[in-house]
């Protein structure tokens, strides 16, 4: 699923329906390198505004179900989580938390029932520029399963800038490469900085993941983002 700028908003071990278009950063450990070249192009974090709304195509292989649907995703008010100021993205079944003060993901609940939860959360590091790769860590919980995971290690990388064309248009984006658990899940999402989402992704769970192989893809059909 796409998500936005938080996170989206989703480059885990566990590909999540809304986050595609939404991301995030996350508590995370930088590497080199540490500041863009000069005249690089950058982005920091764009968020959607409250009400906004987008439409995504999204089409299912293997351990992610055989589907092809559209999906739409709206930016709701902000709400309170465990004692966490979040803000809140809804795909119609299931709400996304993302820390407003960190801008990770935290949880993905239907109604107020855990469906997945992230500790201390999952997500981008900011600015973005071609080139820059880090490493993330966090904790998963898979409530639905009963399944826990400690340590979880993402590493992610700028691997470009660049033009890309969806239903949705022609946009410039940042292509974000990411490598959870050593290959369990390989993932690349194309963030647009000018909408703030994710205009098109592709993930793809191997062997090694806990559900098994699959792939998951997506892109931007439609957008309305309040001003």
């Amino acid at each position: 699923m796409i998500v936005t700028a938080d996170e989206a908003r989703a480059s885990i071990r566990v590909a999540l329906a809304l986050a595609i278009a939404l991301v995030g950063s996350a508590t995370l450990s930088a590497c080199a390198p540490t500041a863009p070249p000069q005249g690089a192009p950058t982005a920091n974090l764009v968020v959607p505004p409250v009400g906004s709304k987008w439409v995504i195509a999204q089409r299912d292989s293997g351990s992610y179900g055989s589907s092809s649907q559209q999906i739409t995703s709206t930016r709701l008010e902000d709400q309170v989580w465990q004692g966490r100021k979040v803000r809140a993205y809804s795909d119609g079944s299931t709400t996304r938390f993302v820390d407003i003060d960190a801008g990770v993901t935290v949880a993905v609940v239907r109604e107020s029932t855990p469906i997945e939860t992230f500790e201390p959360g999952v997500g981008w590091q900011w600015p973005l520029w071609t080139g820059k790769s880090w490493l993330g860590t966090f904790r998963y919980t898979d409530h639905v399963r009963g399944r826990t995971f400690n340590a979880v290690q993402v590493w992610y990388k700028v691997a470009a800038y660049d033009d890309v064309t969806v239903p949705a248009g022609k946009f410039k984006v940042f292509r974000v490469d990411s490598d959870a658990d050593q290959g369990a899940l390989a993932s690349s999402s194309w963030w647009s900085p000018e909408i703030g989402l994710t205009v098109k992704s592709r993930g793809e769970r191997s062997a090694r993941h806990y559900l098994g192989p699959g792939t998951r893809e997506t892109e931007l059909v439609s957008h309305d983002l309040k001003r």
